[in-house]
């Protein structure tokens, strides 16, 4: 999708927006396609994969793969609904056995495409794809550069493994791929910004990954005392009127915090978009209410950059 096309449909998803429209005239963007949900890390904060205390309500997402040709079906099926395609729905895509193949089938097909990882499953393999079928865009999450902060995030993670995969990968990179490294503002990493820029230098950076309690289902205030700046409580969200994601199961999402889909790809991406139950979260948001799907999202960053 070229700027200008991505900029029409923002302008369009807006106005729809602030015009009350709940069956819209236009296709969503597909932002993601998650090629699976499986992950190799138990990160504390997250739903999905996390475990312990800070877990209260689990997300009930089945860990499974996308198969390749289920992928590029749908590549095939939308071919101009995607800007950077997004391939990581809370699971890590490095560890899929066919990423080099699925970064092959945007590449081949002029899709741009984008990963988010935690860099401990970067084989060589891996880094030959990538060097040769180039992302837009990766981000990693390194959250430390010290195995004690690295561990209170990612228990059992080896923070040198991940420093050293990112130093391989970074020297093979090719120019247009934009390497973005993450952490998180929170007191157990104070002073890991800045421990990260120094060892890295020459990335871009992503350092207000604020935390989400995933409506409710993380407690995290385990993370930070002041948790209530991690969240957002406005009932009213743009996602519904401006993109869609598929899951690992070929499952449509009006977002990234939901269990269940509202609808397949099998059952059309149109018929799906202006559907009863996508008309009716776009008829609560604009009412101001958080019910059904939205019940107890606090999702901060429900209206940023839109």
């Amino acid at each position: 999708m070229t700027a200008l096309r991505r900029k029409i449909h923002t302008a369009m998803s807006i106005l729809c927006y602030r015009s009350g429209l709940c069956t819209l005239p236009y296709a969503p963007l597909i932002s993601t396609v998650g090629i699976t949900t499986r992950c190799n890390a138990r990160c504390r904060f997250c739903a999905s994969h996390g475990s312990g205390s800070t877990i209260l309500r689990p997300c009930a997402r089945k860990h499974e793969d996308m198969p390749l040709r289920e992928f590029e079906r749908i590549l095939d099926t939308f071919p101009r609904r995607f800007d950077s395609l997004g391939l990581s729905d809370f699971g890590e895509p490095l560890i899929h056995p066919h990423f080099p193949e699925f970064a092959r089938a945007c590449w081949r097909r002029g899709v741009r495409y984008n990963i988010t990882t935690n860099g401990q499953h970067t084989t060589d393999e891996i880094i030959r794809a990538i060097h040769i079928y180039p992302p837009q865009e990766i981000n990693w999450s390194l959250y430390a550069t010290t195995q004690e902060a690295y561990e209170f995030i990612f228990p059992g993670g080896d923070v040198e493994k991940t420093k050293a995969n990112l130093r391989r990968l970074l020297r093979t990179m090719a120019p247009r791929t934009v390497m973005r490294l993450r952490t998180i503002p929170i007191p157990a990493l104070r002073g890991q910004a800045e421990n990260i820029m120094k060892e890295f230098p020459n990335c871009q950076y992503d350092f207000d990954n604020w935390l989400d309690s995933w409506a409710g289902r993380v407690d995290v205030s385990h993370f930070d005392p002041e948790w209530k700046k991690h969240t957002a409580r406005s009932a009213h969200c743009l996602q519904p009127w401006w993109h869609c994601w598929i899951n690992s199961a070929g499952g449509i999402m009006t977002c990234n915090v939901l269990d269940e889909p509202i609808g397949h790809v099998d059952d059309g991406l149109m018929n799906v978009w202006n559907g009863n139950a996508y008309r009716e979260v776009r008829r609560n948001i604009l009412a101001g209410k958080r019910v059904g799907r939205c019940e107890g999202c606090d999702y901060r960053n429900n209206m940023t950059g839109w």
